[in-house]
């Protein structure tokens, strides 16, 4: 089975994707099984080879299922990219362990006989608070060359795909969520805006996506904002565990 979930944030939220408290959420994950992470992953932050980041990857090498996560804002990018780039289930990712990959921007994966696109990557409000290179790496903006990568993998597969699992969300569905000030000033994240002409083009079943903090699904289903809930996909299609999504009032 594929799972998802929102932001885990390194050792901040990382209980959550333990399988002892999986299995409290009713989810029994398996060495085939692969557990989606949107975003904000944040591991490795300091070091890989001490201290908490050393650590919690062990502690996930020794897990039976396979993690997998786009990138979120809040990553350390330079340690990152160290990562050897491998072929994983049709697409390229960053391999951190042998059961533990980093889903590349802009690339097709087949899982399960589904196909998802990924696009990691959001603007950080808080990046003023930040420190260049210690805990905030420009890259977390996608670049030109990353955009045109991703159009031209949707141009290949005739922009249509299964599902797309991204780190924030387009602009449309942050306003359904809420975010007045995106409504009233307009959308400050070059991501959400890319995302949501990205979208407008797009044939897909559902879009997963964390980075808002919230777990909530549109009224068409076709939007699921993810963070503490677990998402766990059916041959059929999904649906929802660990609790009710509330829904977004506002559609197009």
């Amino acid at each position: 089975m594929i799972y998802l979930t929102g932001d885990t944030h390194g050792p901040l939220d990382f209980d959550r994707i333990r399988p002892e408290n999986l299995i409290l959420r009713g989810v029994d994950c398996q060495p085939e099984d692969i557990l989606i992470v949107c975003g904000d992953f944040g591991i490795p932050w300091t070091d890989p080879a001490q201290g908490p980041d050393r650590e919690m990857l062990e502690e996930i090498a020794r897990w039976p299922y396979t993690v997998a996560f786009v990138d979120g804002n809040h990553e350390n990018f330079a340690l990152l990219n160290q990562y050897p780039v491998v072929e994983w289930k049709g697409g390229q990712a960053h391999q951190l362990l042998p059961n533990l990959y980093h889903l590349m921007r802009g690339e097709l994966f087949t899982l399960e006989g589904h196909t998802f696109f990924t696009m990691g990557g959001a603007m950080s409000m808080d990046r003023w608070m930040r420190r260049e290179g210690i805990s905030w790496w420009p890259e977390e903006i996608p670049s030109e060359a990353e955009w045109q990568h991703a159009w031209d993998t949707l141009d290949r597969a005739g922009w249509k795909v299964d599902y797309v699992v991204t780190h924030t969300a387009p602009t449309r569905w942050k306003i359904q969520g809420g975010m007045r000030m995106v409504a009233h000033l307009g959308d400050k994240c070059p991501v959400a805006r890319k995302l949501e002409e990205l979208e407008s083009h797009l044939t897909y079943h559902r879009w997963f996506f964390g980075h808002l903090h919230d777990d909530r699904i549109t009224q068409d289903a076709k939007g699921v904002w993810l963070y503490e809930k677990v998402v766990v996909l059916e041959e059929y299609g999904s649906r929802i565990r660990s609790g009710c999504f509330r829904r977004s009032s506002d559609e197009r």
